[in-house]
């Protein structure tokens, strides 16, 4: 896997290249075809880096916790926020009584 860093270099490398064109080559479409996807895998070889092995911070370990202990209470407290915005309700307070749920899932596996 190509390093995270070598990627954004290159993409910069081709933005760069594309505002430097002339205006009357400028319509012509460039795409980053040198730019490797980006692949998100736990496999040791792909979390390697410049910068040694990738690991989570410790918040991001306590959600994946949360995600695997109460997903329900997740996915509820999720579709109450997506429901009062869409309703055009989406106030502080307005998903109190789920969000105390989330807060007691995140204590629970901290």
């Amino acid at each position: 896997m190509t390093p995270l860093c070598n990627a954004v270099a290159t993409r910069v490398a081709v933005n760069q290249a594309k505002s430097s064109l002339p205006a009357s080559l400028s319509t012509n479409k460039i795409t980053n075809s040198t730019t490797p996807p980006h692949h998100f895998s736990t496999s040791t070889s792909d979390l390697e880096n410049n910068f040694g092995i990738w690991k989570p911070n410790q918040l991001t370990t306590i959600y994946q916790a949360m995600e695997l202990k109460c997903p329900n209470v997740l996915k509820e407290y999720a579709q109450c926020v997506i429901n009062k915005q869409n309703d055009g309700a989406l106030i502080q307070g307005a998903c109190e009584d789920k969000f105390k749920m989330v807060m007691d899932c995140f204590k629970s596996v901290r």
